[in-house]
């Protein structure tokens, strides 16, 4: 029995006892240290000189780049006169599909010379593709022209890109000159340029661009060639909206600068437009020895009575500055011509004897009332009378004492005239008559 028992005891020990414990694996953390790869970090991008940043906007710079010969696309005709054919046209300029209107003569046969007609600044709120230029054109159809007008970036239904300093116009108007040989009617090899006002300075820079394609050219009440002048009176140029930049007042929104534009280029554009360096790289006035065509720069002596006029001290400006370039009518170099609109004095100063000889008033014109007529041969018997000949200033009394006609149908056939007097030097240097 007490073996039982310790037995029993025995065992209830052995039950109690805790199992043989089995042996737990312990989480070992391994540290390593961080290698040396390097995090990539953006270079910066450097920031250019403004001498660089506007390099392909100088005189220079639109030289040496390359011109589109692209294509001009006719709409349907939209005006048909006894005089002329009027077409909307598109064409590519810049990347841009930039809009305007040629009107194909009905005198005279194809291939017509060709006059190239840039409008002055006309507010993009009322402008419509032809403003500026159609009453010039229709006059110059009559003659058996062709004549042809881009909006320009940004106005009509032209697209908007950049423009500074003109560029962007200049460049759509070249790209037209070179687009014109894909109208067959067009005779490429006579082409002249007419510019008013905004439009007289585009031409002024396209004259000192394109070398020999222009044969002769008006600067008609033209803005200053002179980009240092345009600032002056106007302001630089309007960054953003085109719209909202016309209703600002400073600026000018004649130059574009979008808000896409690299920051480096528009700090630029507004450093040099207090930098007497650039403005002169950037403005035809200080380049004239490049131009080619035959020049006839036009003035009126009440311009620039309002701020947004062209005061005619800035056509004295050029007309100087081409006789600085060394300009000679007589070495055929270039003819320029001042000429001062009538309307209270009329001054032909150094006007070619070729030329001069085409404005003597023809027995019978259609295109001229007999009070205009009358005005024509007073103002021709003064220029051809005076000594030394081309140096002339006509008032508005001896124009009445002349023509027998009263002040106001004086005033009245002299405002009609300018353009008709001003178009028989384009006629000469362009050998059409």
């Amino acid at each position: 029995m007490k073996k039982i028992y310790i037995l029993l005891l025995a065992f209830m020990l052995l039950a109690c006892a805790s199992p043989t414990a089995t042996p737990t694996a312990q989480l070992v953390a391994t540290i390593v240290p961080p290698t040396s790869t390097p995090t990539e970090i953006p270079m910066p991008t450097p920031t250019r000189t403004t001498e660089q940043a506007l390099a392909p906007y100088t005189i220079e710079g639109l030289r040496a780049r390359e011109y589109e010969s692209g294509k001009i696309i006719l709409g349907e005709p939209v005006l048909e006169t006894d005089h002329f054919t009027r077409y909307h046209i598109q064409y590519p300029s810049d990347g841009l599909t930039i809009t305007g209107v040629l009107q194909i003569p009905k005198t005279g046969e194809a291939p017509y010379p060709v006059i190239v007609m840039n409008h002055g600044f006309f507010s993009r709120y009322v402008y419509t593709t032809g403003d500026g230029t159609d009453r010039a054109a229709d006059f110059l159809n009559r003659r058996g022209y062709l004549t042809v007008s881009s909006d320009y970036r940004s106005w009509g239904f032209a697209e908007t890109g950049e423009s500074l300093f003109y560029s962007g116009q200049v460049i759509d108007v070249i790209n037209l000159i070179y687009a014109l040989d894909s109208i067959p009617e067009a005779d490429t090899s006579r082409m002249g340029m007419w510019g008013h006002s905004m439009g007289g300075g585009i031409t002024a820079k396209v004259l000192t661009i394109v070398d020999d394609k222009i044969k002769a050219a008006i600067l008609y009440s033209s803005v200053s060639a002179d980009f240092a002048d345009v600032i002056g009176r106007w302001g630089p140029g309007c960054v953003g909206d085109v719209y909202e930049g016309e209703a600002t007042f400073g600026c000018n929104s004649s130059d574009i600068l979008p808000l896409n534009l690299p920051a480096d280029l528009t700090a630029s554009y507004f450093d040099a437009t207090s930098d007497p360096v650039m403005l002169e790289a950037v403005s035809p006035l200080y380049h004239f020895d490049l131009v080619q065509a035959s020049v006839q720069v036009v003035y009126g002596t009440e311009d620039g009575k309002t701020s947004a006029g062209t005061p005619p001290e800035w056509s004295k400006k050029m007309y100087a500055a081409f006789v600085d370039a060394g300009v000679d009518a007589e070495e055929g170099n270039a003819v320029v011509t001042a000429v001062s609109s009538p309307v209270k004095k009329a001054s032909l100063e150094k006007k070619p004897a070729r030329a001069a000889a085409k404005t003597a008033p023809k027995d019978e014109d259609p295109l001229l009332a007999p009070s205009e007529t009358k005005v024509y041969e007073a103002i021709y018997k003064v220029y051809r009378d005076a000594n030394p000949p081309g140096s002339v200033r006509i008032g508005l009394k001896e124009l009445r004492e002349l023509s027998g006609l009263s002040d106001k149908t004086v005033r009245m056939a002299v405002h009609s005239l300018t353009e008709k007097l001003n178009i028989e030097v384009l006629e000469g240097a362009l050998g059409v008559y």
